[in-house]
C-alpha cells in the first residue's frame, strides 16, 4: 500500500481515494472511501486497455457477472462506471488484515484456523468456477481476513486467461503458506490436509482435484467454523485500526505486490450461522481488470501459479508505482484523435513544462495539448470546454496536467469554473472545487469560480483560488481542503515553498503561511498581475508602474529596479507574466495591449537582470507573448505572434524550431 501521488486522482466516482493498493500495465488499484465511509476497492482500466473494444467487452462482462454473482464469499461490486472514457468498478472491503498480514502479526495459523481458511477459499473458488470465471492464481495478500466474513474476490477482476486448474494449485499454494512454508513446500501442513495439498500441487493440471472436489473433500459445502480465539483477537484489533492503515508493508515483502483490498460488507452475515469468514478483495485481485492473452493477475502483475503474486519489478511491467514517475512521452491517457494544432489554428496563450522537461504543454482557445518537443510529436490533446488557459501547469510528479476549465453542469449546482487535473496516464479528469464542498448531488448555492491554482514544491498541495478571493488548500493524498486563505486575490498563486504561497491582488503581494492561516509579508505598491519567485533565492520580481522591482522576502528589502522600455508600436501595456533564469541572469517580461480585449496584440522583452539593458532588441524578440524555461535551462518554449509556439536558445534566442 503505497500513499497517493500527485499524479493519482483524489476522487473516483463518488469514491474518495486513499492509497495506492498496485498497479500494472492494465490497471490501477486504489483504497478508498465511499460517501458513508465504508471502505472499498476501486480499480481503474488503464487508457491503453481502455480504447481496446475486445478488453472493454470483456471487462463489462467480467463486472455484470461479478454483479450477478451473489455468492456469500466472494465480494460485491457496488459502484461501476463501464461507458467512460476509462472504465473503472468499486468493490466492498470489510474491515481486517490481509492474510499475508495476518501471518505477520501472529505466524502460522493453528490447524482449526488452517481449515476454516482452506474451506472459505475452497467454496469461493466453486462460486467462481461455477459462474465460468476463473481468479488467477490469488495469494495471500488477496485474502481479507474479517471477524465475520469470508469472501473471494469478485469476478470482476478474474484474468483473461487464467484456469480453474491454476486457482486450484493457487489455493494449495496458499495453504502451505499459511502453515509457515514455501508455496510449494508441504512439510507443515498438517497430516489431514497434506495429501489434498499435495495434489492440488501437481505439475499436471489435468490430475488436480476441481474446486467442487476441494469443498467436498473439505466436508462442505457448509459455514465454516469460527475463527479460534486468539486469531479472532488479532483480526478485531486489526480492524479497529484506521483505514489506509493496514500492514500492508508485510504483505508487499512477502508477495513482491500490492495488496488488492476488498471492502465493507456492511456487517452482513452472509454465510450465515454466525461463521467467521474470509475475503480475497473484489477490485483489487484478479478479478477486474485482466491481462489480455495471459493468465496473469491485473492488480499484482503475476503470471505465475505459485499463488504468492510475484511482481514483474522493472519500470514499465506493471510493478507498483511504475507510473508515478511515468515519461509524459510514454503516457497514452489522452491519445489526440484528431490533427494537431495549426500555427493559423488561434492564438495559444500559454505554455509550460513537465517536471522532467521532456514535454510541453500548450494552452489555446479550443484545446490544451501536449507535445514531445524533442520529437515534435503531440501527445495528449485534452477534454477542453473553454476556460482560463493562462492557469496552466504541471504536478511536480507524474504527468498530471491542470488548468481551470469551464465546465458543463453549471446549471446543476457547479460554478462555470473549477480547477481540472488530467493524468496523462491513466486517462482520468478530476475536478478540484476550492473551499467549496460539494452537496450530495451539488453544490450549495451560491457557488463560486476558481480562477487560479498552483501546485507545492513537492506535489502535495494544491492551491485554488476562487473569484471570492478566497484560496483554499487541497490536500491531494486526501482531496480535503485543510486550509483557506482570504487572500484578497484568486488568479495569480505561486508556492515560494512547501508552507508559504504568494499572490498578487493587483495592489499589493502577498505571503501567507499555508500551515497557520496567517499573512507574514506583505510589498505595496504593485501594478498588476504579474510576478515570479526567483528560483533557489528569495527574491521575487514584480512590476510597479513602468519598472520591474526585485525584492528580497527575507531581507524585507527593495533589491534593484530597472525601467521598462515602450513597446514599440506604441501600445498601451498590460503585463502578464514575468519569467527569470537565474543561472543567465535575463528576465522576461510579457505583455498584452491593455485597449484590445481578450483577443489583444501581445509581446515580450527580454532585459539583463543586473544592467537593464535588453537582451534582445524588442523589435527583434522573437516570441511575442508568454514563454516557458526548461526545467534545466536547455530550451525556452515560446508563444508567438501568429498562435504558434516556437523552440528558442536560451542564450542566443535564436529560433531552433516550432512545435507548430
Amino acid at each position: 500500500m503505497l500513499p497517493l501521488d500527485p499524479h493519482d486522482p483524489p476522487s473516483i466516482g463518488p469514491f474518495l481515494l486513499r492509497a495506492l493498493l498496485g498497479e500494472n500495465a492494465d490497471a490501477r488499484h486504489y483504497l478508498g472511501l465511499a460517501p458513508d465511509g465504508a471502505a472499498v476497492t476501486v480499480t481503474v482500466a488503464r487508457p491503453g486497455r481502455a480504447t481496446d473494444p475486445a478488453f472493454r467487452t470483456d471487462f463489462t462482462r467480467r463486472v455484470t457477472s461479478a454483479h450477478e454473482l451473489g455468492s456469500p464469499y466472494v465480494c460485491r461490486v457496488l459502484s461501476t462506471d463501464l461507458t467512460g472514457t476509462v472504465p473503472w468498478a468499486a468493490t466492498d472491503r470489510p474491515p481486517g488484515p490481509t492474510l499475508a498480514g495476518l501471518l505477520e502479526r501472529r505466524g502460522p495459523l493453528t490447524p482449526d484456523a488452517l481449515h476454516t481458511l482452506s474451506l472459505v477459499l475452497a467454496q469461493a473458488l466453486a462460486d467462481l468456477h461455477g459462474a465460468g470465471l476463473a481468479h488467477g492464481s490469488p495469494g495471500p495478500s488477496d485474502v481479507v481476513v474479517t471477524a465475520d466474513a469470508a469472501l473471494l474476490t469478485s469476478p470482476a477482476s478474474t484474468a483473461v486467461g487464467a484456469e480453474p486448474a491454476d486457482d486450484v494449485r493457487a489455493w494449495a499454494a496458499t495453504v502451505a503458506h499459511a502453515c509457515g512454508a514455501g508455496p510449494e513446500d508441504t512439510s507443515a501442513v498438517p497430516l489431514q490436509l497434506r495429501p489434498l495439498v499435495t495434489a492440488c500441487l501437481d505439475d499436471d493440471p489435468a490430475l488436480r482435484p476441481s474446486s467442487d472436489d476441494l469443498v467436498r473433500m473439505l466436508g462442505g459445502p457448509r459455514p465454516p467454523d469460527p475463527w479460534p480465539h486468539t486469531i479472532l483477537a488479532e483480526v478485531e484489533e486489526a480492524a479497529a485500526e484506521p483505514v489506509g492503515s493496514e500492514d500492508a508493508g508485510a504483505e508487499e515483502e512477502e508477495t513482491g505486490s500490492r495488496d488488492a483490498g476488498g471492502a465493507r460488507n456492511g456487517g452482513e452475515d452472509r454465510a450465515g450461522g454466525g461463521a467467521r469468514r474470509l475475503l480475497l478483495p473484489a477490485a483489487g485481485g484478479a478479478v477486474l481488470l485482466l491481462v489480455a492473452a495471459t493468465a496473469g493477475v491485473l492488480f499484482h502483475g503475476s503470471t505465475g501459479s505459485s499463488g504468492t503474486g510475484g511482481a514483474e519489478g522493472a519500470a514499465g511491467d506493471g510493478s507498483p508505482g511504475a507510473s508515478a514517475e511515468a515519461a509524459c512521452s510514454d503516457s497514452d491517457g489522452f491519445a489526440p484523435a484528431g490533427p494537431p494544432p495549426s500555427r493559423d489554428g488561434g492564438t495559444s496563450s500559454t505554455v509550460a513544462f513537465s517536471p522532467d522537461g521532456n514535454a510541453v504543454a500548450v494552452g489555446g482557445p479550443d484545446t490544451i495539448s501536449v507535445w514531445d518537443w524533442r520529437e515534435g510529436d503531440l501527445i495528449a490533446a485534452l477534454p477542453w470546454w473553454g476556460g482560463v488557459s493562462d492557469n496552466l501547469d504541471f504536478a511536480p510528479r507524474g504527468c498530471v496536467v491542470a488548468s481551470v476549465v469551464r465546465t458543463t453542469r453549471a446549471d446543476e449546482g457547479y460554478p462555470d469554473l473549477v480547477a481540472t487535473a488530467y493524468d496523462l496516464a491513466s486517462g482520468t479528469v478530476t475536478e478540484h472545487l476550492g473551499p467549496q464542498e460539494p452537496a450530495a448531488e451539488a453544490l450549495d448555492p451560491p457557488v463560486s469560480d476558481v480562477e487560479g491554482l498552483a501546485f507545492s514544491p513537492s506535489g502535495a498541495l494544491l492551491a485554488i483560488g476562487l473569484d471570492t478571493s478566497e484560496v483554499g488548500i487541497v490536500d491531494l493524498s486526501t482531496g480535503e481542503t485543510v486550509g483557506t486563505l482570504d487572500s484578497g486575490a484568486g488568479s495569480d498563486l505561486t508556492f515560494l515553498d512547501e508552507d508559504r504561497l504568494a499572490a498578487v491582488d493587483g495592489e499589493a503581494l502577498k505571503v501567507w503561511d499555508t500551515t497557520t492561516g496567517e499573512e507574514v509579508h506583505s510589498v505595496r505598491p504593485v501594478d498588476g498581475y504579474a510576478f515570479t519567485a526567483v528560483p533557489g533565492t528569495e527574491e521575487v520580481l514584480y512590476v510597479r508602474g513602468g519598472e520591474v522591482v526585485r525584492w528580497d522576502l527575507a531581507e524585507r528589502a527593495e533589491v534593484s529596479s530597472f525601467a521598462l522600455t515602450d513597446d514599440p508600436r506604441g501600445l498601451t501595456a498590460l503585463p502578464l507574466d514575468i519569467i527569470a533564469d537565474a543561472d543567465r541572469g535575463w528576465i522576461h517580461v510579457s505583455w498584452m495591449d491593455a485597449d484590445g480585449g481578450a483577443e489583444g496584440i501581445r509581446f515580450g522583452q527580454v532585459f539583463d537582470a543586473g544592467s537593464s539593458e535588453h537582451v534582445v532588441d524588442p523589435a527583434d524578440t522573437p516570441f511575442s507573448g508568454r514563454l516557458a524555461l526548461h526545467p534545466e535551462g536547455e530550451v525556452i518554449a515560446a508563444v508567438v505572434e501568429g498562435g504558434g509556439v516556437d523552440l528558442v536558445d536560451p542564450d542566443t534566442f535564436e529560433v531552433t524550431g516550432s512545435l507548430f
